[in-house]
């Protein structure tokens, strides 16, 4: 058997045995509800489940998901990163709120951190020559490796396994990991959520513009040329279309002068915020990656603070 054959075997037949592991500790949950190492150990499991479904994807050891635990009891943060990032940007705040004696586990989302497949001209000269390739028509591209819909799934899954560890859940998100975390909060039982200049309205520059009507004209095309926007752009419309009053706390956090996400998402989000205990925070600065940098030692401030107060 070939080298490469032989270790796609032994990698499916060890994530079916993770699987299955996972499987027989649910069922001991629902037995045992209070039985922390139980539940330690399910969460153990599917991290490893998760690693293994990343390796197999090509991800980076050190981009993949991670899992910070307690010993006691704790509350769990849901850390989710950005479009263009990985949990590896969040793991300096998540070694920030473990410290503070909450649990965390980050996930990695389903999406090609690669911007586009060719040159513009390239993809569109591909477009033409042969649409059926890219669905001209139907709206629908030939990428599927990029979808908002996959990012849900797996957020949803990675919820679930939360909640069997804890009812008491506070989702963070940063960027497309914030808008996330807005459509999380805003359909499931979270006890609070924290939104780190979440991508709801991007700034119209130039670039955002002509893509944005390329999306309109040509959308195959505009989800060949850029994927992982065309992706995010079609989540931000969906969370922007189907935001309702949010009950639980919210943190906000955004740069009054971001250069990549308009303040108008900001306002939006702060008009559907109905908890007394919400709190929004306009930094005077112009950086977007607020989880890193000059301000991340305030943000980890703001964010602990918060979920400890909540």
């Amino acid at each position: 058997m070939p080298v490469d054959r032989r270790r796609t075997t032994l990698m499916n037949d060890a994530l079916s045995r993770i699987s299955h592991s996972i499987w027989e500790l649910r069922n001991k949950v629902k037995e045992h509800p209070a039985d922390i190492e139980l539940r330690k150990d399910l969460l153990k499991f599917f991290c490893q489940s998760r690693w293994m479904i990343e390796m197999r994807r090509g991800v980076p050891e050190e981009d993949r998901s991670f899992v910070l635990l307690q010993e006691r009891e704790s509350i769990c943060c849901f850390l989710i990163h950005g479009s263009g990032g990985s949990p590896a940007e969040m793991r300096t705040l998540g070694e920030h709120l473990f410290e503070m004696g909450y649990s965390v586990y980050a996930m990695n989302l389903p999406l090609d951190r690669t911007d586009s497949h060719g040159s513009m001209l390239d993809v569109l000269k591909r477009v033409f020559n042969n649409k059926a390739e890219f669905g001209v028509g139907r709206g629908k591209g030939s990428y599927s490796g990029n979808t908002w819909t996959a990012c849900v799934s797996e957020a949803e899954i990675t919820l679930e396994v939360l909640f069997t560890y804890t009812p008491n859940v506070y989702v963070v998100g940063f960027s497309f990991g914030g808008t996330m975390a807005l459509d999380l909060v805003n359909r499931h039982s979270v006890k609070a959520a924290v939104l780190i200049s979440p991508a709801l309205v991007p700034v119209p520059n130039g670039r955002f513009l002509f893509f944005h009507i390329l999306r309109k004209i040509l959308p195959s095309a505009a989800r060949a040329i850029r994927p992982r926007d065309f992706t995010v752009l079609e989540f931000m419309n969906r969370t922007k279309t189907g935001l309702t009053g949010i009950k639980q706390p919210v943190l906000l956090i955004q740069a009054s002068r971001d250069p990549m996400i308009s303040l108008k998402g900001f306002n939006l989000i702060k008009s559907h915020l109905e908890n007394r205990r919400s709190k929004t925070v306009m930094l005077e600065n112009d950086d977007h990656v607020l989880v890193s940098g000059d301000n991340s030692e305030e943000i980890f401030r703001l964010c602990g603070d918060f979920i400890k107060e909540v």
